[in-house]
């Protein structure tokens, strides 16, 4: 039974000289039963150079790894390859969608990725990242950004340029503050900063006002600000290993609120009392679900 895919590249390589970049070499590489765009394939080699790998030392199909569509990139995966840092040449991956590095020792994301335009998400997790360019705030289809367990201590202000990005992982970082470039992001529901040193919540925050889930535990932070009264829209917050102690009775004013995840020594406001229903975890926290909440 004959393949479509290579039936199509002998068609195409029936005639191999149409250049590409200039030189006169075949336009497509063959790996088993998938096509790939010759320039696509020499970048992505390019970006694995300092592993000493090619792709396929790294295994598996183009279309698992690498999200193959058409013989373009659309997806980047890389896991535990001790890459060091993300090549410029990134840049010439015009179709790329989702750029996925976990655990790859990356200090550093090249400002070559403002060129991706298709991008959708970009997640870094439990890399080594201090900043990020501020071409970042160039990927106008960004969606989700995920940044957990890296070494980031601000955001550039560019960032707010992204103006439907809808979510933002940040746990794990060395955020002493949540920065400015963040209340630009009109569009965003879900914000996550668990686990950083972040002291206080800022009046700001409103301007986040699609905002439907914001998780601060793991910070110092000792209380919550009348501000966030003002996020209608605003269904869980998680405030586990804070040290905020009593919930305040302007709560019971924000009528889309259904969770709230706490410690299990937090207080709660009478007028709250009769509306929860408390799900106990294995860790010992609790889940605070808030039955027809603001709905007397």
């Amino acid at each position: 039974m004959t393949n479509p895919k290579l039936e199509e590249l002998a068609r195409r390589q029936s005639n191999p000289d149409k250049p590409l970049n200039g030189l006169k070499e075949k336009r497509y590489v063959k790996w088993g039963d998938d096509v790939i765009e010759i320039g696509d394939y020499q970048t992505l080699c390019e970006i694995m150079k300092p592993t000493g790998l090619t792709p396929e030392d790294y295994g598996g199909s183009l279309f698992w790894r690498f999200g193959l569509t058409g013989e373009r990139l659309r997806k980047i995966m890389f896991q535990d390859l001790h890459i060091g840092y993300i090549s410029p040449v990134i840049g010439n991956l015009p179709y790329l969608e989702e750029l996925t590095v976990i655990r790859c020792g990356v200090a550093e994301i090249p400002p070559e990725i403002g060129k991706l335009k298709k991008l959708s998400l970009v997640n870094f997790r439990n890399d080594c990242l201090e900043t990020l360019p501020k071409e970042i705030g160039e990927l106008q289809g960004l969606k989700v950004l995920g940044l957990v367990g890296n070494k980031l201590r601000e955001l550039p202000l560019e960032l707010s340029g992204v103006k439907y990005l809808s979510q933002l992982i940040l746990d794990n970082n060395q955020f002493t503050e949540i920065g400015k470039g963040i209340y630009g992001l009109k569009h965003l529901e879900r914000l996550y900063l668990s686990g950083n040193k972040i002291s206080e919540i800022p009046d700001e925050i409103t301007r986040l006002i699609d905002l439907e889930e914001l998780a601060i535990n793991g910070n110092p932070i000792q209380k919550l600000p009348k501000a966030i009264e003002r996020l209608r829209y605003l269904r869980e917050l998680d405030i586990r290993n804070t040290k905020i102690l009593s919930i305040p009775d302007w709560m019971t004013n924000m009528e889309n609120l259904q969770f709230i995840r706490v410690n299990g020594n937090v207080c709660f406001p009478e007028s709250m009392r009769d509306k929860m229903v408390e799900e106990k975890t294995m860790s010992g926290f609790e889940t605070i679900s808030i039955k027809d909440y603001g709905k007397h």
